[in-house]
């Protein structure tokens, strides 16, 4: 066979390459873990919520600072 690309040629390509893929993967893991705060908050969003409705026939003042908490974890996300 004919070899169609010595080493000291192909170095620079794949230092390229390689570099690209640290680049990309910093990215990607950034994302994951901005995704999973995100989805983390929407949980405790709906839990908020969920307590909230729950506490409005017994406590309606536990209720509305329950309510006004989701609000505020509300505004994180949309951030």
């Amino acid at each position: 066979g004919v070899q169609t690309c010595a080493l000291p040629i192909c170095t620079e390509g794949i230092n390229s390459n390689v570099n690209s893929f640290h680049e990309l993967t910093k990215k990607s893991s950034s994302e994951y873990k901005e995704n999973q705060k995100k989805k983390n908050s929407k949980k405790k969003y709906r839990e908020k919520l969920e307590e909230a409705y729950k506490m409005s026939t017994i406590n309606r003042t536990k209720s509305d600072e329950l309510t006004y908490e989701a609000a505020q974890i509300l505004k994180e996300i949309e951030k």
